[in-house]
């Protein structure tokens, strides 16, 4: 169906922008958004201050709006057409 492939190109987008984060950045943005971690878990598991935690929350989401607009969508949530 059209929805299934709409989330399978969605989940591609966002692994393709994932991979080029920091892995620390990365690691956390996952732990917190997909395993539904709470930060004080995240922060004891990775030795960082929830002060940090927040920022690289913050630099991650940003870094993967830019990346999966500039590829693969567009502001407006379309996708982009192929090249």
């Amino acid at each position: 169906s059209s929805e299934a492939n709409w989330a399978a190109l969605s989940w591609e987008a966002f692994e393709r922008c994932n991979a080029q984060l920091p892995p620390q950045t990365a690691r956390v943005f996952v732990m917190r958004e997909l395993m539904g971690m709470e930060t004080a878990d995240i922060c004891k598991e990775l030795s960082i201050s929830s002060t940090n935690c927040w920022v690289i929350l913050y630099r991650a989401r940003m870094t993967l709006r830019e990346c999966l607009e500039a590829a693969w969508f567009t502001p407006e949530g379309r996708v982009r057409p192929v090249e």
